[in-house]
């Protein structure tokens, strides 16, 4: 095992008992302001030498930021802090947030009576095992012997981080497997400054991703940030931990129901589409037999994503090249890394950067993890498991991405897919990718403010009256947004 693989574990050891429910991202930010203090990286208001980095924060993420030399061009590196979970308030009552599979808690608490949670406070300490024994859609109750304070954080009661042969086990390998990755890699930028003479490239910590990629839409739909504003030549390159499951026939479906049905009916196929008789082949995309690809799979190498289920990426530069795409394509076979690079099903940040117009140059490399959002094959909760030596090879990528950044990314690639899809129904039409881009920027304008305090519920009856009326707002402001925007 190498030594930055060491690190990535290193650091997938430190951050895995830190709670990261969604909206609640105080103590992960905490810990890894800690590390960019330990690496002397300073406040942007105050760096002299961009060459030695410098950071900021906003409501929607931390930005960590080097240039030195001369890059061939402007690099995103992007992953997100938040797992899906559960956020509490000081009566024990919840809301879940991500894909957890909610009728299946439902089925497990009519067979068990109650399921485990972990509970941590605000700060970030545990306060020990509370019991969840009532779900109602997204709410739920738990029953504790102990006081809960105000948005603590609740977790289910699995193994944060173990090593079993070649496989990482962790309560959060989404996405705290590849964080942990861009912590090594700007560990390596200020431990070896030699070795990267060449960069312009900003890590992006996104905060909350569970929930429509507020946070990646929020930065979208700023179009900049306080190096610069976005141009059409920014590379964004999105880490993630995801199930490579199959685009499906009926994910189409969305474009004449219901956004709020589709994503109710992703969150039960986030159990159902994992029982191995699930999937016909009746209900996998025609797409895959008229571009003669493979349907993806957790055993076939890391995943370089060019779409996801509402889109494929950049799909408003028509014409144009992926040139993070054939980054990626081209650092796999230097590397040698087993890769597959076909079409996918699920939602990452790549979408959110995508509605907005910012560039044609948007990929995902995701680190397969089959048990993602801890949902086993039987619907039981586990911790999510990925192998390290795909987490090896990912991060193989990324450093030579990051070594050849003062080398232009070549036009074009025997492999790319991103020009064909945009000829595709994966091209959504302009009334669509309207409603989307209503439906993920009311969620980020929406929970912008709860962002800015690392909180969701709120703590005096000021906050309850601001919060009630930014939710009223937020619904007016989509239907208005959905129909004009």
């Amino acid at each position: 095992m190498n030594d930055l693989i060491s690190r990535v574990l290193y650091f997938a050891k430190e951050l895995s008992t830190i709670p990261n429910s969604p909206y609640l991202y105080g103590p992960m930010l905490r810990k890894i302001g800690a590390l960019l203090e330990e690496w002397e990286i300073p406040d942007h208001s105050v760096a002299k030498d961009l060459s030695k980095g410098c950071y900021w924060r906003d409501e929607f993420g931390l930005y960590v930021h080097f240039y030195k030399g001369k890059p061939s061009f402007p690099l995103m590196i992007d992953s997100h802090l938040d797992h899906p979970g559960f956020v509490f308030n000081s009566k024990g009552q919840g809301v879940g947030f991500g894909s957890l599979g909610f009728e299946r808690i439902s089925y497990l608490l009519s067979n068990q009576g109650f399921i485990d949670l972990r509970l941590f406070n605000s700060r970030g300490e545990l306060n020990g095992l509370a019991k969840l024994t009532d779900i109602d859609g997204f709410r739920v109750r738990v029953e504790t012997k102990d006081k809960i304070e105000n948005n603590s954080h609740g977790h289910w009661n699995v193994a944060d981080f173990q090593i079993k042969d070649d496989k990482l086990l962790m309560y959060s390998a989404d996405n705290m497997i590849v964080t942990d990755v861009m912590l090594a890699l700007i560990e390596q930028i200020i431990l070896h400054p030699d070795n990267f003479p060449d960069l312009n490239v900003t890590f992006v910590f996104t905060f909350l991703e569970e929930v429509f990629e507020a946070s990646a839409t929020g930065i979208a739909m700023k179009k900049k940030l306080p190096i610069g504003s976005f141009d059409n030549d920014l590379v964004i390159i999105v880490l993630e931990s995801m199930e490579p499951v199959p685009l499906i026939s009926k994910n189409r479906a969305f474009a004449n129901g219901s956004l709020k049905k589709f994503r109710l009916d992703d969150d039960y196929n986030a159990v159902s589409l994992r029982m191995k008789d699930r999937i016909n082949a009746d209900e996998v995309s025609p797409l895959y037999r008229d571009f003669k690809l493979p349907v993806p799979n957790s055993g076939s190498g890391v995943a370089i994503k060019v779409n996801d289920t509402d889109c494929v990426y950049g799909y408003e530069f028509v014409d144009h090249a992926n040139l993070a795409e054939n980054a990626l394509l081209m650092a796999a076979e230097h590397t040698q890394a087993p890769y597959q690079h076909t079409l996918f099903g699920g939602a990452c940040n790549g979408t959110a950067f995508s509605l907005f117009g910012i560039t044609s140059n948007i990929s995902t490399l995701s680190v397969p993890n089959p048990l993602k959002h801890n949902i086993g094959v039987d619907g039981a909760i586990v911790p999510e498991e990925v192998k390290i030596s795909d987490v090896e090879n990912a991060t193989n990528i990324m450093l030579h991405i990051l070594l050849n950044s003062g080398k232009p990314i070549a036009g074009s690639h025997e492999l790319s897919l991103s020009k064909r899809l945009k000829q595709t129904e994966l091209l959504p039409k302009t009334e669509i990718a309207r409603k989307l881009r209503a439906e993920r920027g009311t969620i980020a304008w929406g929970s912008a403010s709860r962002l800015k305090s690392q909180r969701y519920f709120h703590d005096n009856l000021v906050d309850y009256i601001l919060d009630k009326c930014r939710g009223v707002a937020s619904r007016a402001r989509e239907a208005v947004l959905s129909r004009y925007g």
